[in-house]
């Protein structure tokens, strides 16, 4: 009975292990709900999901794409893909900072996306077949901005183009190339006449007005200048002051074109005065002062030129002076007069060598280079010295010499 009963007992066991090991009621439940769940993800979801992470690559200049490539000379995309080509939204990255980033069609650029070029450019907007059609915002690294159509890369119709200065300029491009102008705004300034201080807003009659390029507030590189008392500026700025090259114009009619430096005269530049003047020459916080040529225009002095050297203002240093009449110095000046060692010609052939003081010759000869022919001929010459400013006659002379026999 034991041994039935361990029978019995272990039948039983058995009876009990077999449903949890070899009965197949409870398997094909739980892999049944496996497979819905697995049903429930659709499949093109996760093998795209999969094709996300693969990347592609292209070498620059073609057209293909390729499973394999090297992310230092090839072009990277990642993204949504169809036939191993880009095709969807994805980003591609050149390893020399070039980048796109947006809709793609079959390999290439199509739909909204944004496009950085190598030279930092961006194009942000509508693509194409991998070109640029349809409203485009661009912007270089030099501040240009341009807003409007594009057509197979260029421009295509109306837009508004955006300079660093802050001006603008809205016309119609046909094929890239500008065809109609439509309109040109510029910035603008005015100056307080009494605090010097520059503002947006203002009074052309009352404050001074500035159109041109703008940096933080202040006139910087190129604009123009007009006062209400008829005083111009136009050239280059810094900082809201004339720097570089322009020309200046007074109300009296005298103009000056050359460089500034600090909002004065300074380098080579060319004035014209209102009496007629006109000076040549190098220049020193507003001064004439260096190497310069001046001619006058007016006056007793009219005709009469100066070559030689300025100093703050006055003539000063070595120089020639041309009378019109003919007459010539050559040498020192001293504060606008001629001082120092020098020689003056007459038209006569007479000249004087020596020293002047306050214009006038003070010690030295005078040579007559027709002295003898004259005293032969009973004329007198001006052979001699001059002392104190006082002429001598040339006790050598040959006229002397006869009395003396």
């Amino acid at each position: 009975m034991s041994q039935g009963s361990k029978t019995r007992s272990g039948t039983s066991h058995l009876i009990k292990e077999k449903p949890t090991s070899r009965n197949g009621s409870s398997f094909p439940f739980l892999a049944l709900i496996l497979i819905v769940c697995w049903m429930m993800v659709p499949c093109h979801q996760v093998f795209s999901n999969e094709l996300k992470n693969l990347a592609l690559y292209q070498e620059t200049g073609t057209n293909e794409w390729e499973l394999q490539g090297d992310e230092d000379t090839h072009w990277v995309y990642r993204g949504e893909q169809q036939k191993g080509k880009p095709h969807g939204e994805g980003v591609a990255i050149h390893p020399l900072g070039a980048s796109y980033s947006g809709g793609w069609k079959d390999g290439l650029y199509h739909g909204k996306g944004i496009f950085k070029s190598l030279n930092h450019a961006s194009f942000q907007g509508q693509f194409r077949d991998g070109k640029k059609h349809g409203h485009i915002e661009f912007q270089d690294p030099s501040g240009n901005r341009f807003s409007g159509r594009f057509q197979n890369n260029r421009r295509n119709g109306p837009g508004i183009q955006f300079f660093p200065d802050g001006s603008s300029l809205k016309g119609i491009w046909e094929k890239g190339r500008l065809v109609e102008e439509l309109e040109f705004r510029n910035p603008q300034l005015f100056l307080d006449l009494k605090s010097r201080h520059w503002k947006k807003e203002g009074n052309p009659e009352k404050d001074g007005h500035y159109e041109g390029e703008i940096k933080d507030g202040k006139p910087e590189g190129r604009g123009s200048y007009h006062s209400p008392d008829g005083f111009s500026y136009d050239g280059t700025w810094k900082e809201g002051i004339r720097e570089g090259m322009g020309l200046l114009k007074w109300p009296d009619g005298s103009k000056y074109s050359g460089e500034f430096q600090k909002g004065k005269r300074h380098g080579r530049g060319k004035q014209i005065f209102k009496q007629g003047h006109v000076y040549v020459g190098d220049f020193v916080k507003g001064l004439r002062d260096g190497l310069g040529d001046f001619t006058y225009g007016s006056g007793s002095s009219k005709g009469d030129r100066y070559i030689g050297d300025y100093s703050k203002g006055r003539r000063h240093g070595e120089g020639t002076y041309l009378f019109s009449d003919g007459r010539k110095y050559v040498g020192q000046f001293q504060k606008g007069r001629q001082s120092g060692k020098g020689r003056f010609y007459w038209t006569n052939g007479v000249m004087f060598e020596g020293e002047f003081v306050n214009g006038k010759p003070w010690q030295g000869r005078i040579n007559d280079k027709y002295c003898e022919i004259l005293e032969l001929k009973g004329f007198s010459c001006h052979d001699g010295i001059v002392e104190n400013g006082v002429f001598k006659k040339d006790p050598g002379s040959l006229k002397s010499l006869v009395k003396k026999n």
